[in-house]
């Protein structure tokens, strides 16, 4: 078209592509992020840190547009092609552990439906695993030793501790008629039947997302790197649970704890991109 729109790089926050099918939403979105990809802050002269969340394999573009050494392509469903390897488990650098797991916990309850009394079931592994590990050690220099400790928390060992209370609290033979009512009974099934995959040694959400080697989130953004995070083939519900940890997690951290705040100065600006296909919403999230 004849037309040009600019925007100041100052102004840039929330945005939206709108528009039917076909209209060509995804090549205007592929567009303006590959020239934001050469953007320079005014101030710092630095450039921008774009993280692209992809649930259809639209995204790859970006490798045209950026150097290579800046560009970073990562593979959520597929171990076969470019497979990331993240730990959510893993505290970020600066981060009180409390708030990374209350936020962790939140975010996963919301997105399998789990009520209040599967929030608690989970809190207690989780808690009593970070603890095992030495995470919440009173010391004034825990931000030195969180990350590393906090690695040995994973989603296979979470599961592997709640199916062995589990199994214990049904057994008779250690509680003479079992300690485990009904309501609990269910609240530990409920909870386990979410974390299942995690029992797989070979599924793709524990070889992708369950080991102590992974990564952790403030690990994967670089100094001014663009990012793709391919999530086709990944089941929907999990895949959720990892965008909003990608997208949610550094703002809800600065906001809940001061020391967080460091976390946050490392994402000059995330930008994951609104895409909509069939009924499948990923909601835009942007930091500056």
């Amino acid at each position: 078209t004849p037309f040009e729109f600019r925007i100041d790089d100052g102004e840039l926050m929330h945005g939206i592509f709108t528009g039917e099918s076909r209209s060509g939403k995804t090549v205007a979105a592929t567009r303006f992020i590959s020239e934001l990809t050469k953007v320079r802050r005014k101030k710092t002269g630095k450039r921008l840190r774009i993280v692209a969340l992809d649930p259809k394999q639209d995204w790859r573009i970006l490798a045209k547009f950026v150097e290579p050494e800046r560009f970073h392509f990562y593979s959520l469903g597929n171990p076969e092609f470019l497979p990331i390897n993240l730990n959510l488990c893993k505290v970020p650098r600066n981060v009180n552990p409390q708030v990374w797991a209350d936020s962790l916990i939140e975010i996963y309850c919301r997105a399998y439906g789990l009520m209040e009394r599967g929030k608690a079931i989970l809190a207690e592994s989780l808690y009593a695993l970070y603890e095992e590990a030495g995470v919440f050690e009173d010391s004034p220099n825990w931000r030195d030793f969180v990350p590393e400790r906090s690695a040995q928390v994973t989603f296979p060992r979470l599961y592997e501790r709640m199916n062995r209370i589990k199994l214990e609290l049904e057994d008779p033979l250690k509680s003479g008629k079992g300690r485990m009512g009904n309501e609990a009974r269910d609240a530990y099934t409920r909870v386990l039947d979410r974390l299942q995959i995690f029992g797989r040694k070979f599924s793709i959400e524990t070889r992708m997302f369950g080991q102590a080697d992974g990564i952790g989130v403030d690990e994967l953004i670089g100094k001014d790197d663009v990012i793709v995070l391919e999530s086709y083939g990944l089941e929907t519900t999990f895949k959720n649970f990892v965008f909003v940890n990608f997208t949610k997690s550094p703002s809800v951290h600065s906001q809940r704890n001061p020391v967080s705040v460091k976390l946050l100065k490392q994402f000059r600006i995330i930008i994951s991109t609104i895409i909509r296909y069939q009924s499948e919403i990923l909601t835009p999230y942007l930091i500056k």
